[in-house]
């Protein structure tokens, strides 16, 4: 299902209850794949970039506005699964304008479209100069304990968006991720959350 949720859209406990389904079903996946026998023999991490192929989580340059770029192109380790349910985009100026999840070349899993998530950014910036005052200190007392309410001022990350369902690689699948902006752009700065299941033991490198 390809919906993009705005993270603002979200309560706190809505986002727990989601992550904590998104480790569930992929569990679920890699003792169906045969990974191990049960859940007990598995184990989840975050994900890194490196698990990817990354160095780092930073897209290519888009030389063509309108079209896709691909960015990740990698082949899922032995005996693992990876899942993505989240993406953050850390650039204060974003170019990236959708996402397109395919297994391999051809089968397309998902598009995602991220403009309509980045409609708050102006407001959030002008927050975020707001909420440095005392007397927004006073406030935040207040609304703190609230769980409908994500109070916490996390300016880092200018733009967050769950998928509306998680996406499943599963062993030596081909994971392809590409981007695409409305103009040229050097890139941005784009973290794909999510997490990585293997057999308990595994050694990571």
């Amino acid at each position: 299902m390809s919906t993009t949720i705005p993270a603002r859209d979200i309560s706190i406990e809505d986002k727990k209850l989601y992550r904590e389904r998104t480790i569930e079903v992929a569990l679920h996946r890699a003792v169906n794949k045969g990974l191990a026998s049960s859940k007990d023999g598995l184990t989840c991490r975050d994900l890194a970039p490196e698990d990817l192929g990354l160095t780092a989580w930073a897209t290519p340059a888009i030389l063509s506005g309108g079209s896709y770029t691909t960015w990740i192109s990698h082949i899922v380790a032995t005996r693992c699964c990876i899942c993505f349910y989240k993406v953050l985009q850390l650039s204060n100026n974003p170019t990236v304008t959708s996402i397109r999840l395919k297994l391999a070349a051809h089968t397309i899993w998902g598009i995602h479209e991220l403009e309509t998530c980045y409609s708050g950014l102006p407001i959030i910036k002008n927050l975020a100069k707001a909420l440095m005052s005392p007397e927004a200190k006073e406030v935040m007392d207040r609304l703190a304990g609230r769980s409908d309410i994500d109070v916490s001022p996390d300016f880092g990350s200018p733009m967050e968006a769950y998928f509306g369902e998680p996406y499943i690689y599963d062993s030596q699948d081909t994971c392809v991720i590409e981007v695409k902006s409305r103009a040229s752009s050097p890139g941005d700065y784009l973290v794909l959350g999510g997490y990585v299941i293997e057999p308990v033991g595994v050694t990571i490198t």
